[in-house]
């Protein structure tokens, strides 16, 4: 899905700002119509919508404002705590498998998943994405370490990750 999306990315910019901003509403309409809002489909809305509004006018491009983890560690940790309590779906094992990856425990804290609302995903994006490109990588390795953490790596895990490197301005890989 995330590779279909990423090859039509392009050619959406080609819409006029009306357009977009339809297309954007019915996207929109789409990714809620169930009333759940998973981890993927939050990412979606970054992978599409982050470049294009940003594209359209939209949103200004972030400036980068944090040099190291340590500044947006809160930010980093609901970030990550979102990315493995979607594989595991129990705040137990995740925050065990949180913990398991030493890297991590060290700086960072898992966050239940009763504390990771929408909104303040949205808030730790949007804090990440003004973090130095150093730091995205090492987020982004991070995350990667979170999917892997069960020994398995999903398509969809996969997905996430890809959707999670474009949130943070990154790009697609």
């Amino acid at each position: 899905i995330v590779h279909l999306i990423f090859l039509c990315a392009n050619a959406l910019k080609s819409l006029t700002f009306d357009q977009y901003i339809r297309f954007r509403e019915g996207a929109e309409l789409l990714i809620e119509e169930d009333g759940k809002l998973s981890l993927f489909e939050f990412n979606l809305k970054y992978l599409v919508f982050y470049p294009l509004d940003i594209a359209f006018g939209l949103r200004q491009e972030p400036k980068i404002a944090y040099f190291d983890i340590a500044s947006i560690a809160t930010e980093t940790s609901i970030a990550l705590s979102a990315t493995i309590y979607d594989q595991y779906q129990d705040d137990g094992k995740a925050q065990e498998a949180f913990e398991k990856i030493s890297e991590i425990s060290n700086v960072l804290a898992y966050i239940p998943s009763e504390r990771i609302l929408n909104q303040t995903l949205d808030r730790a994006y949007n804090a990440i994405q003004q973090a130095d490109e150093g730091t995205k990588r090492r987020i982004i390795d991070w995350a990667l370490k979170c999917v892997q953490s069960d020994k398995v790596t999903s398509a969809g895990e996969i997905e996430t990750i890809h959707a999670l490197r474009s949130a943070l301005g990154l790009g697609y890989l």
